[in-house]
């Protein structure tokens, strides 16, 4: 690295040089009658006494004159070599350079618009964006640490937040980040949910009764629904668990067709879909209740409810029905 004190000094001592590789070619003239290697003999002893005798002597011969020369640019070569050299030296800063950056560094990490930009503090930014240059581009991850109420919540996730700048997915252990916030995201075209396990009657859910069309698919989801719901270590006869899968998918079966009737036209059906009118896995359970009667019954609510439901029978045929309820009430009397 080059610098403007070093170059001085280097010049300076390149001038001494040169001016004692003056004299020493105007002593080696001075000896005109000896070998050279009795002259060299002679520098190197004797002669060192009379290099600078006087101090003072500028007379320069054309030969002294390249001596000077060659002084001058040999201090030249080394003070290039130590200022192109790969080693890089950090002057004054053999204790450390952390500073605090003024208003023109800091602007190298925000955006022309402030909505893109992660707030840090209040003159501090950092941008979501990809900076082009490299030198500029930072991780995006943060980590923010304080003890109860030092304004983690208040200070750093609010003000990002409500930038509305990109996706968020927010832990919220006090639960009042949604309350506060959830209605300025829905306004600006967000879609919110949440997961409340405390209260999960607060909490958004998937029904995957939404994407069943065809039998097949309710095969599947109910499938799902069995091996997930089963106790790793739970043992059973497998005729009640037979019976038990053929009740819950002739429940559902029904409730597939009540809520999209077959030989429902598209557009009928698109509407329902838009209202959102689909079955749930609670009414399953509801259904099961209507299982039992009363002394006097011959039968039960949920036997009727599947007669007089229409075209039910390209699901379930009215034999197994009949099947499946005299099973699950053995089942019931047995228990």
């Amino acid at each position: 690295m080059y610098s403007g004190k070093k170059a001085i000094v280097f010049g300076s001592l390149g001038v001494v040089f040169g001016y004692f590789c003056h004299r020493l070619v105007l002593l080696y003239e001075s000896l005109p009658n000896q070998p050279p290697i009795e002259r060299l003999a002679y520098l190197l002893g004797e002669g060192q006494k009379q290099v600078l005798h006087p101090l003072w002597d500028v007379n320069f011969t054309g030969k002294s004159f390249l001596g000077f020369l060659f002084g001058l640019m040999t201090m030249g070569f080394v003070y290039l070599y130590i200022s192109t050299g790969k080693k890089v030296y950090r002057e004054g800063a053999e204790y450390g350079s952390a500073r605090f950056g003024n208003s023109r560094e800091r602007k190298a990490f925000t955006s022309k618009n402030p909505l893109n930009d992660t707030i840090l503090s209040r003159n501090v930014r950092l941008t979501l964006l990809e900076k082009k240059t490299p030198q500029f581009d930072r991780n995006k991850n943060l980590v923010v640490i304080g003890g109860s109420g030092a304004g983690k919540t208040f200070r750093f996730v609010k003000p990002n937040l409500i930038q509305l700048n990109c996706s968020n997915i927010v832990v919220d252990p006090k639960d009042h980040l949604a309350e506060k916030t959830g209605k300025l995201f829905l306004e600006n075209g967000y879609q919110v949910k949440v997961l409340d396990i405390v209260n999960m009657t607060n909490s958004d859910g998937f029904n995957p009764f939404r994407y069943v069309e065809t039998e097949n698919d309710l095969n599947r989801m109910l499938t799902v629904y069995f091996n997930n719901t089963k106790g790793s270590g739970s043992r059973s006869d497998p005729f009640w668990d037979e019976a038990s899968m053929t009740l819950v998918r002739a429940i559902a079966s029904y409730l597939v067709d009540f809520y999209n009737p077959p030989g429902s036209t598209k557009e009928e059906a698109e509407k329902r879909r838009k209202r959102g009118r689909y079955p749930a896995f609670s009414e399953i359970g509801k259904l099961i209740k209507l299982l039992s009667k009363g002394n006097n019954q011959d039968k039960s609510v949920l036997e009727v409810m599947f007669e007089n439901l229409p075209n039910f029978a390209w699901r379930i045929l009215p034999c197994e029905i009949g099947q499946i309820f005299r099973t699950i009430r053995t089942k019931h009397w047995i228990q």
